[in-house]
């Protein structure tokens, strides 16, 4: 609703109320609930059951919005006081995995991981059908997830009572309010300047608190002992390794008041409108997702459990109501399993992610109709979002060889100081999977240039025709320490590359680094009589690619600190500075160590980047996919009529995404039109195991079969004779559907009434 209101010549109010209801529910589709499956075997995947994080994934959201501005009209000034409110009111329901996740892993490189799964159904399910006939009913070796309700079981029963899906009460409901204030001033000063300035005050404000493992929490037996809070027994554990910075279980950042001054103008240089120089600089708050905050309703302890990816003989349980529990995992009781899962604190002064930016701009009348332009922008980041896991203990070993990066070793650390921080385990309290402080950082800049060209040509073909043309060069560079991809915490932690650890990461390019960008237009447009018009537009669109790291596969197992495989690639002066496994595949020639090392070196060697990078690690997001030119047509066709004293128009339209594919795919060259996609990390290694560790030496064994393009075994004694190498492009996946970014072309058509 939307209401204006003039008061005289010398003042004006507009008032704006909304009201949005939003509910997204997200379901993995499966009629009977069965766990996620993943097996991989040598060189594809099998896939069974539901999308892991769909099993429980319902949102809802009510957001009340009110916005007033007044102007006041004071001769060469306008003076605009406003204030911008919205009321939020959240409930998240997500507990990712709840059905159970298996991964059954490749770890001999010959084809095993079915065998293992079928094994390990056959193994735990009673009594077996005829499917299990010959086969070796035995547990083997898998990774398991699950994520479980906390709050549907009843402290006062025996046993432990848990609801799985949709039904379960495991929610994080809060109301959250962000209220604006800010005036502005714009100032006509002559002719030719416009001055603007003013500032903006945010404030958030959480209105409810997040629950945490005390006495007064329901789901806590009301005789629960005084060590189960973790005020009294987490947070001074963890405060012998990490600083709080205010957060604390149970707290909401304070209400801090986020000021964001702004200046900005426009001038005539010359009065003859021919050159116009406009730019501004400013503080910008950004809105932040809800979903973070709402971790310190969701993972507070006391509402999911967390079974977090562990690796060993895991029974396979078939029916999530019966699912495997961290009580399966360790001494603790099944009625005992509060605190369990996650814990999320925010720090005391916390800031939404906030921005200094800066811009300038000249556009140019340069004679013959041309109008040239060139811009510039730079920005510094003042706060973003950062993510610590509090709850891990600082590492205690390095690898042995030039790559010395820190790890884990588990089997090493001591009972520690708190009666919670176990012997055999890197946390600081073993109820807990990861805890997490989330705070602000100050490092990250960005910036881009953009220089464009444009000229209208009128009658070219005929009276009524006229041509556009616009070319534009842009390139950017943008550095982060943490993109804030992800909607969960505990993912900005953990997914993103590093070499020591995912508690230290460092500046680095952005997943959003622009690099180079042309972009062209040509676009003519015909008048066909009174009564027809035909606009046909090609448009051409050559970048950079899409920014990408160089990972270890499977490096999370070699460096054990809880967290996804996201470690740096170590370039090796050579690569017999790294130790190899002989890979023996099913049905392939085996590969020797020295054909891998020989494989990875001359990967390295043809790679622009790494050829560069060797005796260091390297950089996240260091390289990029080629170089990608796409162009796309649209066809316009319009009918105009006089109808009821006004013209009217109909508009039928055919856009073509991709033409470029399109003509590739007529005259016989696949390569045009192509586009890349990668999920932002390749891996050349993986790691397998360790040479020794007795002794307190850890020397990686790695594999580089991600390299080999093709093993020949030309003597038939079962090892390759000659190995050829992946070519460098190999590393990434064409996209082929989905969306109009796309290797192939797609038609859209399209029409359209205009009255």
């Amino acid at each position: 609703m939307e209401l204006n209101s003039t008061f005289g010549d010398g003042y004006a109010n507009k008032l704006i109320l909304s009201y949005k209801n939003v509910e997204d529910d997200r379901d993995t589709n499966l009629g009977q609930p069965f766990p996620t499956v993943d097996i991989n075997d040598g060189g594809g995947e099998i896939n069974l059951g539901g999308e892991p994080f769909s099993t429980v994934n319902f949102l809802e959201q009510e957001v009340y919005t009110l916005t007033n501005d007044f102007d006041f009209f004071l001769g060469d000034h306008t003076v605009t006081v406003g204030t911008h409110n919205e009321l939020y009111d959240l409930a998240n329901r997500f507990v990712p995995f709840n059905y159970g996740w298996y991964i059954f892993l490749d770890n001999d490189d010959n084809g095993t991981a079915v065998d293992e799964f079928r094994e390990t159904v056959c193994a735990s399910i009673q009594n077996p059908g005829s499917q299990c006939n010959g086969v070796d009913a035995q547990i083997g070796p898998s990774v398991f997830a699950r994520g479980f309700s906390l709050v549907d079981n009843d402290p006062s029963q025996s046993g432990f009572q848990e609801i799985i899906g949709d039904g379960t009460s495991a929610e994080g409901a809060f109301r959250a309010l962000n209220t604006s204030l800010y005036v502005q001033d714009e100032w006509t000063a002559s002719d030719r300047l416009t001055l603007t300035g003013g500032v903006r005050v945010d404030v958030p404000v959480y209105l409810d608190e997040p629950a945490y493992a005390n006495r007064e929490n329901p789901a806590v037996p009301d005789d629960a002992a005084p060590e189960l809070n973790p005020r009294n027994t987490t947070v001074p554990a963890i405060e012998n390794y990490y600083s709080m910075n205010g957060a604390r279980p149970g707290d909401t950042p304070d209400p801090v008041l986020h000021w964001a001054p702004r200046f900005g103008f426009n001038f005539d240089v010359f009065g003859d409108e021919q050159t116009q120089l406009r730019g501004g600089t400013g503080v910008f708050t950004s809105r932040q997702p809800f979903v973070w905050p709402g971790g310190m309703y969701l993972n507070n302890g006391t509402n999911t459990g967390t079974v977090d990816f562990e690796f060993g003989f895991n029974e396979f349980r078939p029916n999530p109501q019966n699912g495997l529990t961290v009580s399966d995992f360790s001494g603790r009781d099944p009625t005992d399993l509060i605190p369990s899962g996650r814990l999320e604190m925010f720090e005391q002064e916390y800031y939404n992610p906030r921005f200094w930016r800066s811009s300038l701009g000249l556009d140019q009348e340069l004679g013959g109709g041309f109008v040239g332009t060139f811009e510039a922008q730079y920005s510094n980041t003042l706060k973003n979002v950062l993510v610590t896991n509090v709850n891990l203990r600082p590492p205690n070993e390095t690898l042995d060889g030039p790559d010395n990066r820190p790890i884990w070793v588990p089997e090493e650390y001591g009972p520690g100081q708190s009666e919670y921080t176990e012997a055999g385990d890197q946390r600081i309290d073993t109820r807990y999977a990861n805890i997490h402080r989330v705070g602000n950082t100050s490092r990250g800049y960005s910036y881009n240039v953009t220089g464009r060209l444009r000229k209208t040509f009128e009658g070219i073909v005929t009276e009524n025709s006229g041509l556009r043309t616009d070319v534009s060069y842009t390139y950017g560079d943008a550095f982060v320490v943490n993109d804030g991809t992800s909607s969960q915490i505990n993912s900005l932690w953990d997914g993103v590359e590093h070499v020591n650890g995912a508690n230290s990461i460092g500046l680095s390019r952005s997943d959003f680094s622009t690099g180079h960008r042309i972009i062209g237009r040509l676009s003519y447009r015909q008048q066909l009589g009174d009564r027809f018009a035909l606009t046909t537009t090609l448009v051409y669109d050559g970048q950079s690619g899409r920014p990408f790291s160089y990972v270890i596969g499977s490096s999370d197992v070699m460096v054990r600190e809880r967290g996804d495989s996201n470690s740096l690639l170590y370039v090796p002066r050579s690569a017999s500075q790294l130790t190899f496994g002989e890979v023996d595949p099913d049905d392939e020639p085996a590969i020797t160590p020295e054909q891998q090392a020989a494989a990875l070196d001359q990967f390295i060697s043809e790679n622009d980047y790494l050829s560069q990078q060797r005796g260091d690690y390297a950089e996240r997001n260091g390289d990029r996919t080629p170089w990608e030119s796409v162009f796309d047509l649209n066809l316009r066709l319009q009918v105009f009529q006089q109808l009821l004293g006004r013209q009217q128009s109909v508009e039928i339209t055919a856009n073509i995404f991709n033409f470029s594919s399109l003509l590739g795919d007529i005259v016989g060259q696949d390569s045009w039109g192509r586009r890349y996609f990668n999920s932002s990390q390749v891996s050349l290694t993986s790691f397998r195991e360790f040479t020794e560790t007795e002794d307190g030496e850890y020397t990686p064994v790695y594999t580089a079969q991600e390299v080999i393009d093709e093993a020949v075994d030309t003597d038939g004694d079962g090892v390759a004779d000659e190995v050829r190498t992946i070519d460098q492009r190999d590393i990434f996946n064409q996209i082929r559907t989905g969306s109009s970014y796309s290797s192939q072309y797609q038609v859209q058509f399209g029409i359209r009434y205009n009255f």
